[in-house]
């Protein structure tokens, strides 16, 4: 940012006048151990972890240290730039420089996302270009420019930083956090039903009593065309989408057919019963079973007792050379049969949960529009001073989280 479009009250400095710079040098080698004598040791960005390093080596002979709360850079990987801050004392190797900055000019959270900005912006990239083996040298760190307001205003900058991008990592997790909710749910809602459990009512089956198993059968490969001739063709489970098939293959001499409601189950793929409805007819390959409900099978119902039965199918494979689930597996699967009505609000009531987490899902997606340009747009906008009263970032962030606090447990 050049001088004259700094904000009011804000200064451009250079980097080397508000900071002291330490650059690395390794020790004798032979000081190195694993055994916990000395001080902790990092060599570069391999010790670096998400925040605050992560380093399982020390030194007995440390020659350049830094404190707790320096700013951490990786000076000589690849790419340029990561960013570590201190959480307690370290030998500094030559592959990382200690930024320490001067208390009362420069806040260290500030300077902590002003130089993450700086490596997500590419300017390390930029400034090393042309170099046989790129680094960042002592003179690059001392000469960066660095925009800055007061330091109270520095202090609302990094806290504002901070819950952002808190908010957005924690809404990286949503997406497998409403799966995994999802999937106890279903459990929840069906195992009340199993005998063992106290109070329940309802009997225990085997599927081939309430349901058709026909096991797919693939049909003669010179039939197989791209052309749409023919049925729609399911070898297995890479024709399987989210939760209907997905399939560009077609068969003019199809063996075994699935009906629209069926539901389609991978019995060769890994992960062994991943299931599927079947919206249309479809000719069913070998790696594909087809489930056809009777009058006292509810097909929703049992749409969502098959989604849980994967480590039924992992225990009964285990030890086989290629597993899979035979059609005496299917047959002999047990499932607890309540009243066919009993049946449907069960699957109702999991179908309204299912929809609420893909919507939760779907909106996380959408975040990662954010998490995308966060570096560089989110913290370009702090260090222009836009940033303190932009609420929409973090609006869209908590109306994510919060859509998950329906299915909190009580």
């Amino acid at each position: 940012m050049d001088r004259e479009d700094l904000p009011k009250g804000w200064r451009q400095y250079e980097l080397g006048e508000i900071c002291e710079i330490i650059m690395g040098n390794s020790p004798p080698g032979e000081s190195y151990n694993d055994e916990g004598e000395g001080v902790r040791f990092l060599q570069g960005q391999n010790e670096f972890g998400e925040n605050t390093p992560d380093s399982d080596r020390f030194t007995t002979e440390p020659s350049r240290m830094s404190k707790n709360g320096d700013i951490l850079v990786a000076i000589r990987a690849t790419p340029l730039g990561i960013v570590n801050q201190a959480d307690d004392e370290y030998c500094v190797g030559r592959g990382v420089a200690a930024l320490r900055p001067k208390k009362k000019k420069l806040d260290g959270r500030y300077l902590y996302h002003y130089m993450k900005y700086c490596k997500e912006s590419e300017y390390w990239r930029k400034v090393s270009t042309g170099s046989t083996y790129p680094s960042i040298t002592k003179t690059n760190l001392q000469n960066l420019s660095v925009p800055l307001p007061p330091l109270s205003e520095q202090q609302k900058i990094a806290d504002k930083l901070n819950s952002v991008i808190r908010g957005v990592d924690e809404t990286r997790e949503v997406s497998s956090d409403a799966k995994v909710i999802e999937e106890n749910l279903l459990r929840s809602c069906i195992s009340g039903l199993m005998p063992e459990k106290e109070g329940s009512t309802c009997e225990t089956v085997k599927l081939d009593t309430v349901c058709e198993v026909i096991l797919g059968n693939s049909p003669p490969g010179e039939s197989y065309n791209e052309e749409g001739e023919g049925m729609r063709f399911l070898q297995g489970q890479k024709e399987f989408g989210e939760k209907t098939p997905v399939s560009d293959r077609y068969t003019t001499d199809p063996s075994k057919v699935g009906k629209e409601g069926d539901i389609l189950i991978a019995i060769r793929a890994t992960p062994l019963g991943i299931i599927n409805r079947s919206d249309d007819t479809y000719c069913l390959g070998r790696g594909v079973a087809g489930l056809r409900p009777e009058k006292n099978l509810d097909g929703g119902y049992l749409y969502y007792y098959m989604k849980i039965q994967h480590g039924y199918w992992e225990k009964i494979s285990k030890g086989s050379t290629y597993p899979s689930i035979t059609k005496t597996n299917l047959q002999n699967l047990p499932i607890p049969l309540p009243k066919i009505s009993k049946q449907q609000e069960i699957a109702e009531r999991l179908e309204y949960i299912e929809a609420r987490i893909d919507d939760i899902h779907e909106a996380s997606e959408r975040m990662s529009d954010i998490i995308d340009v966060l570096p560089e747009s989110v913290l370009s906008k702090a260090f222009q001073g836009e940033l303190i009263d932009d609420e929409s970032i973090e609006e869209r962030v908590v109306a994510v989280q919060s859509g998950l606090e329906e299915f909190e447990p009580n």
